[in-house]
């Protein structure tokens, strides 16, 4: 990628819409670390402004940096303008904002005095580090590869020529703040993609099986707007159409639309899912929390006399992973400010936006018939690396890294077995879109029993139905799609099973646009359906059966809590799915080699090898290391979700 310098000439403000308690009344923005950056929203913005008053053509200003409502974005990615600084060890965010920026006041004169109730505080980014040297903040950008070559080589020279015209940045320019001076930096070379890691496995793949499957995995570098039915809202999740578009926003433009017909249309399409949090699943709403003690049950274990003093209420919005037990996450989500200038027939405007939080992983599959393993294969070597995903991703938002992991064969061919008297819940795990009949989109439950194609043998016991519609945007027509009505994830209906003993796939899809992870059920037995709300409870769903040993891993847990503290909750819950899919613990230690993080991998490797644990507990073998780390980082989760 090419680089956007920016050295600092004298202070600087770049507001966040925020204060900080009663001490400061424009904050800068920094993150979670309390370093300083520049949004990559607003560094576009000044861009386009020194564009324009350069006199660089209209046409040649939305080819770079995009228009309103159009078909395609702007040729120039712009990622936010971070400080040039070692990133902090162990030093609280506080500090580490206090060593690089200070806090200045400023007030109201009025015939020489200070005017009463005027006096501002104002937080700054300093000019000079402690080295007295000119700080400087560093931009990833670039520039749309798929162009021409002599149009990108334009375009990257007047690049450099933007750059030399932006003379001030950020809040209070006529006040002395803001002063910089950008270079554009121009590396010439297109990013090299990583190794396809499922290349082999796909090559070798029996073509006697049914379904291959690719699982991959989304990490945000970056927070992400992902579309909704508001403007200033995002999902929780990252939907299988989103996924279909990165693929195909690879493409070239010659050949599009054959490779669209190729691996998205027809009988033997490839099914793109959702993406959900920690490999969970929206929760089922047979999941409630009682209120006001927070124990998670279920619907048909609830106690009459529970209902006393607590409340049910529904995991709206929370996600279920299952590993041993079910365990509830949330995706983390904050809130961003924008200020829209004045402009043409735009009014000005600071509007806020709800966005997900940077530094979440997102799981999700990619499956198709094994006689079309080679479209797999093509989609594999074409997602492994970063992607842009969702809304506003040429400045600030919707970076990502997609990692494309092995496939596993004849993954649907999973079975359920029912025997006669027993209850079967058909669970929704991501929206559905269902027709009736006289083909109008349904969300009745006579029509969704139908669309399961139930024979005699199962009779109707119960549902829990939500319903919520879905629309979308038409780029081309540049109009918003129709809304329609779907069943929403998370619903069920039961069913009471009166034939004979059999087996049946457990996972299937019912109604329209599968290949874009609508549809999506799941059936489960109430029998299977188990849950840990406490550390006790956590502990006897998964431990084994030797009592003394089980204190020792306790014991060992709750004197290394400190650990946890410095382990995020969606990297808890990626270690247990790691030893949950480990086939021995040589394999559970590859998988954790593969972390790219090397602070929160040699955390975990220096807890697994420590000398008490093996002391207490014995050296970690295939034997007995699922039972013994499952149960030491649960005790973690729990941990950290108590605070």
């Amino acid at each position: 990628m090419s680089k956007i310098v920016i050295t600092l000439k004298s202070d600087l403000c770049v507001g966040s819409g925020q204060g900080y308690a009663s001490y400061v009344d424009t904050d800068v923005c920094f993150d979670k670390n309390g370093v300083p950056f520049i949004p990559a929203r607003r560094l576009k913005g000044v861009l386009r402004d020194a564009a324009e008053y350069i006199g660089v053509d209209n046409a040649t200003i939305d080819l770079l940096f995009g228009k309103i409502a159009n078909e395609s974005p702007g040729a120039l990615t712009v990622c936010n303008a971070s400080l040039n600084v070692d990133l902090p060890q162990n030093d609280p965010p506080h500090l580490v904002l206090n060593k690089y920026t200070r806090v200045l006041s400023n007030t109201r004169l009025d015939n020489g005095i200070a005017d009463i109730g005027s006096l501002r505080m104002i937080r700054v980014v300093n000019r000079y580090s402690s080295d007295r040297e000119e700080q400087k903040l560093t931009a990833d950008c670039f520039i749309d590869y798929t162009l021409e070559k002599e149009k990108h080589k334009k375009l990257e020279e007047l690049m450099n020529e933007i750059c030399l015209a932006v003379r001030n940045i950020g809040m209070k320019r006529s006040r002395g703040l803001g002063a910089v001076r950008l270079e554009f930096e121009r590396e010439g070379k297109k990013p090299i993609k990583k190794k396809d890691a499922v290349a082999n496995t796909l090559e070798q793949a029996n073509a006697t099986v049914n379904k291959i499957e690719l699982e991959y995995t989304i990490t945000a570098k970056a927070p992400l707007m992902l579309p909704n039915q508001r403007n200033d809202d995002s999902e929780t999740f990252i939907s299988g159409t989103l996924i279909q578009g990165a693929i195909l926003s690879k493409l070239p433009k010659e050949g599009f639309d054959e490779a669209v017909h190729k691996w998205f249309l027809g009988p033997d399409a490839i099914c793109v899912s959702n993406a959900y949090i920690d490999c969970g699943v929206p929760s089922p709403n047979f999941f409630v929390e009682l209120k006001p003690s927070g124990k998670l049950t279920t619907t048909f274990n609830i106690l009459p006399d529970e209902l006393k003093d607590e409340q049910k209420k529904k995991l709206k919005g929370e996600y279920i992973v299952y590993t041993d037990a079910a365990n509830r996450v949330k995706t983390k989500t904050e809130t961003r400010y924008h200020h829209r200038r004045e402009k043409e027939d735009m009014k000005e405007q600071l509007y806020p936006q709800n966005a997900i939080s940077e530094r979440q992983s997102f799981v999700g599959k990619i499956s198709c018939n094994a006689s079309n393993v080679d479209k797999l294969y093509e989609i594999a070597k074409l997602l492994n690396g970063d992607i842009w995903i969702g809304r506003s991703k040429t400045a600030e938002y919707g970076r990502c890294e997609i990692e494309v992991k092995k496939a596993r064969e004849d993954v649907f061919s999973e079975n359920i077995s029912l025997t006669t008297g027993e209850s079967v819940f058909f669970v929704f795990e991501s929206d559905a879109l269902l027709m009736n009949k006289a083909g109008i989109y349904s969300t009745r439950r006579e029509d969704i029993i139908s669309a399961f194609n139930l024979d005699s043998r199962y009779s109707y016991a119960d549902a829990s139905l939500d319903v919520t519609v879905r629309g979308g945007y038409n780029g081309v027509w540049n109009l918003k799609r129709p809304s329609v009505p779907c069943v929403k994830a998370g619903s069920y209906i039961e069913f009471m099973y009166n034939g004979e003993d059999e087996s049946k796939q457990r996972c299937f899809s019912v109604g329209e646009r599968l290949s874009e992870g609508f549809g999506r059920v799941k059936l489960y037995k109430k029998t299977e359906i188990r849950f840990g709300t406490q550390e006790k409870e956590a502990a006897e769903l998964i431990i084994s059966n030797d009592e003394e040993n089980r204190q020792k891993i306790i014991r060992f847990a709750k004197d290394n809590y400190d650990i946890a503290r410095k382990l995020t909750s969606s990297f808890i819950g990626r270690v247990l799915l790691m030893i949950s899919r480990a086939k021995s613990y040589k394999d559970f230690c590859c998988m954790l080699d593969s972390v790219k993080d090397e602070k929160k991998k040699n955390t975990v490797k220096s807890l697994i090898t420590d000398k008490k644990l093996t002391a207490d507990c014995g050296i970690l073998t295939d034997d007995n290391y699922k039972e013994t780390l499952k149960l030491i980082f649960t005790l973690f989760r729990y941990r950290n979700r108590e605070g």
